[in-house]
């Protein structure tokens, strides 16, 4: 390590009166003992510590790598000499009360790819400097005393995992560049009261699973894409200026015969199968689609249900999107399940890539696809050519139909009904072809948000859009007060007869019948959501039994645990 440096970091924590440690030599050379043994950086008895990498030719060569000095009561102004140590990848002040302006000279510390500055006493704006540091993955300036703007340079910094921006005066809107981040995935920006900002810029963020952005002037609605954004865990979006419903939990989006597949702000859901057979059906573990199939290709041995192509489809910004698809010699069915009633728009996704083109005018490009499409039951496109619709083989054709929703499931069929080519380019080479599908609602959902199926651990948000309240109360956002019904588990009530009393029920409007305001399934239970009654349940007043509708309370938290985290999903704590 530079001589110079070595004194100037010696100096520093003697000005900064830093207690020697057992761990650390401060007295002598900081390159030694706990910063180049095994020793974790995070061991409480390691306060301050460093870390250095240290090679040998003739003699010894030291850098510091790693500076670690938080949650300490250090003062005065951050030193600029810590921008000459340029193997730095970790530096972190943060919990002390530094104050002044931070040096630009941090801009120099090019494989910095951590830097805490939180919950100090700076003045000033972040550095446009910093904008230099293109290894950055983590950036926390919360609580620092920084403000200004962000500054514009910050769009080099494309490997963001992490920043915090929160309980600071910043100011301006919340860059668009910040969308260009793709590999975030946790953002929490708060405060910013003198410009407003919209929510356009998270479209390609779809590995966020953290995004909060608090009191921070949001204006227009929350996108209707928002359930496609699986990683997501936490979306906090109180105290802004929001308009419009939370959208629908009922979307879904299948990557037919393929992988897991992001695009377009869109993650299609992996349906690839190896057991894909003549009599076949999958249902996702979310429960959220099926698919089933039956059929086999005459005459052909390769009884192949999936159609593959490396030729890149035209015609579309997501040719990656039509790789793979879906083969069926007959019957090929996609089911929504357990979906609010409503209409729903249902996006199918075609490309042929079977065939040879017309032009090369070889026998394999007289080959000829036809099917048909029916939607709800209800045919759609009889005697359907994907080629010809499309104006040649390998062009992307997608398909938007209308459906009405009415028994809480959604079903796609497509059906060969003996048209077309049977023997190109192989034998037994006919039926229908799929690439995806995605379907979302065309509606606001009268049982606000509540999902009628378990989205899956991995896959759970909580959705925070207005103010808080403790957890316990079963208040609505509106001021409506609900009382929860748990089903006995020994009832054994399946989930489709539990859906089809929901329907029932929902269908019923009395004056002297409480109103059912929503429902949910998690695991073996099933809740139904009603308006509460103030004065108990009438079984309860004729007969004196026990309460069947309640608020929660701390001693329900077999109930509590599983229905608070579907209610946060729309704000109801």
């Amino acid at each position: 390590m530079d001589v110079i440096t070595l004194r100037a970091l010696n100096s520093i924590f003697q000005q900064w009166d830093a207690q020697a440690v057992a761990l650390w030599n401060i007295s002598g050379n900081p390159c030694s003992g706990s910063a180049v043994n095994d020793t974790d950086l995070e061991d409480p008895m390691n306060n301050p510590s460093i870390k250095c990498d240290c090679t040998y030719s003739n003699g010894t060569i030291c850098h510091v790598t790693q500076l670690k000095i938080d949650r300490n009561f250090f003062t005065g102004p951050l030193p600029t000499f810590i921008g000459n140590l340029s193997a730095l990848q970790l530096l972190s002040i943060a919990h002390n009360m530094f104050s002044g302006t931070i040096p630009k000279e941090l801009g120099d510390l090019k494989e910095l790819n951590m830097l805490s500055l939180a919950s100090n006493n700076f003045s000033g704006t972040l550095p446009p400097e910093l904008g230099n540091l293109v290894k950055l993955e983590q950036i926390y300036v919360d609580s620092s005393g920084l403000g200004g703007e962000i500054p514009s340079t910050f769009s080099n910094l494309q490997n963001m995992r992490i920043m915090r921006v929160s309980d600071s005066p910043f100011t301006g809107r919340i860059p668009d560049f910040i969308g260009n981040w793709t590999k975030l995935t946790a953002l929490r920006i708060s405060d910013i009261y003198n410009v407003s900002s919209s929510l356009d810029f998270i479209i390609n963020l779809t590995s966020l699973t953290n995004l909060v952005l608090r009191n921070a002037l949001i204006t227009g609605n929350i996108p209707s894409d928002i359930g496609e954004y699986k990683m997501l865990q936490i979306l906090d979006l109180s105290f802004n200026n929001l308009t419009g419903e939370i959208p629908s939990d009922a979307n879904f989006s299948i990557k037919c015969g393929g992988p897991e597949m992001p695009a377009e702000g869109i993650v299609y859901d992996a349906e690839n199968s190896s057991s894909f057979g003549a009599a076949w059906y999958y249902v996702t573990n979310t429960e959220k689609w099926a698919v089933s199939n039956v059929g086999l290709f005459a005459e052909r041995t390769d009884q192949s249900y999936v159609q593959h192509t490396e030729s890149q489809v035209i015609a579309t910004n997501i040719p990656e999107l039509y790789q793979t698809s879906r083969m069926s010699p007959e019957s090929l069915r996609y089911y929504g399940l357990g979906l609010d009633n409503g209409l729903y728009n249902v996006s199918l996704f075609f490309a042929e890539t079977g065939f040879d083109y017309r032009s090369s005018q070889t026998w394999k490009s007289q080959g000829r696809r036809v099917f048909d499409i029916y939607i709800q039951g209800s045919l759609e496109l009889k005697d359907f050519d994907i080629s010809k619709e499309a104006g040649g083989v390998e062009r992307a054709l997608p398909k938007i139909f209308r459906a009405n929703v009415s028994e809480n499931y959604l079903e796609i069929h497509l059906f060969w009904a003996g048209k077309g080519t049977c023997c190109v380019p192989i034998q037994g080479y006919y039926g229908p072809l799929i690439s995806a599908i995605h379907v979302v609602s065309d509606f606001v959902s009268n049982v606000t948000g509540i999902p009628l199926s378990n989205r899956g651990k991995k896959s759970r948000l909580g959705l925070i859009v207005g103010i808080a309240v403790p957890v316990g109360v079963g208040t609505l956002s509106d001021g409506r007060i609900v009382a929860v019904k748990q089903l006995s588990v020994a009832s054994h009530q399946g989930k489709r007869q539990f859906v089809t009393e929901i329907s029932t029920i929902s269908a019923v409007q009395h004056c002297n019948l409480v109103k059912l305001y929503g429902c949910c399934i998690e695991g073996e239970r099933r809740l139904l959501v009603y308006e509460y009654l103030e004065n108990g349940s009438l079984d309860q007043a004729l007969f004196g039994r026990n309460i069947l509708y309640t608020h929660f309370t701390p001693s329900m938290p077999h109930i509590k645990s599983s229905f608070i985290q579907l209610l946060e999903i729309f704000n109801y704590c």
